[in-house]
């Protein structure tokens, strides 16, 4: 007991330490309760605009987004059920034949519930009048990319273009979600293949974009302590189930992201066995034989 709260006690405290020095700004957004700050440590001031889908907000972070380790860009969304059984099997195949508007019988290209009502707010960081450079390489899985969502080839494409219909709730043909970078476009989309990964909770955060150092010098060892003004376009509809939307930026150090949950445990079961290590001492001293008597007592 002694060993392993001597051992537990020590470890917490580094992670702790270590987790203390990740920053996270974690903003609200989003009709009709827009703007609302759940992270006062680390924002310190926040004016807001708003337009037609569309905000801008500024707000100041301190220096624990500077630093060599990667800057995430997540979004989050809370009393949103993606594990709910119908919504993730309600088509598993990749087309599904339609009636359209006018009457035309086509396939749907991406099909189902989770494709049709994949998110599509974006957003837009400046500092100072730079925009601040983001980048989707190495946020989706690689395997995703290459194996589960790779793209059709050659005819299939052109097939896939012409003789396919979009998701009733997208704007965009899934052949046109990004005409600037193919290996971005159609299934191999990374927006696409990250909400498709569906979260087991109600509240969950998505990977949106990472920090491209190499663009800048500016951010060439992350963001800078200062003002920052943010783009949102608000496009995703969530009022009418209750949801709430959140825009995340989070630093990250030898443990990772933002949780201070590990090395509190460490601390709080290396607690534990102290004390209840000295509790059977105690016990043991008062009440325990010694090993004299245990020898008497098998010799009687």
């Amino acid at each position: 007991m002694f060993l392993i709260g001597i051992a537990f006690i020590p470890i917490g405290v580094v992670l702790y330490l270590a987790n203390a020095g990740v920053g996270e700004f974690d903003l609200t957004y989003g009709r009709p309760d827009p703007h609302i700050v759940t992270d006062h440590t680390v924002l310190k001031n926040v004016n807001a605009t708003a337009h037609p889908n569309r905000d801008n907000v500024t707000f100041d972070l301190d220096d624990k987004f500077q630093n060599d380790k990667d800057i995430y860009f997540y979004y989050r969304l809370e009393n949103y059920l993606q594990n709910y059984r119908s919504y993730r099997t309600l088509c598993r195949e990749p087309y599904r034949s339609a009636i359209l508007s006018d009457g035309s019988n086509v396939s749907i290209a991406p099909c189902g519930a989770i494709a049709n009502s994949m998110f599509n707010d974006s957003f837009e960081l400046y500092y100072y009048g730079e925009r601040v450079p983001l980048t989707y390489k190495g946020v989706a899985w690689e395997v995703d990319k290459t194996v589960k969502f790779k793209n059709p080839t050659g005819k299939l494409w052109e097939e896939l273009k012409q003789k396919t219909a979009k998701p009733t709730n997208w704007l965009k043909h899934v052949t046109e979600l990004d005409l600037e970078d193919p290996d971005n476009n159609g299934y191999q989309n990374v927006d696409f293949i990250v909400w498709m990964r569906t979260a087991a909770l109600p509240d969950f955060r998505k990977l949106y974009r990472i920090l491209d150092r190499n663009k800048s010098a500016t951010f060439a060892r992350g963001l800078p302590p200062g003002r920052y003004e943010l783009v949102i376009f608000d496009n995703y509809p969530v009022s009418r189930f209750h949801a709430k939307k959140h825009f995340i930026i989070s630093s990250t150090s030898w443990v990772g992201g933002k949780n201070s949950f590990l090395g509190i445990t460490y601390m709080v079961v290396g607690s534990l066995c102290i004390v209840l290590g000295c509790i059977f001492l105690v016990i043991h001293l008062n009440f325990g034989n010694s090993l004299r008597e245990m020898g008497s007592i098998k010799e009687s």
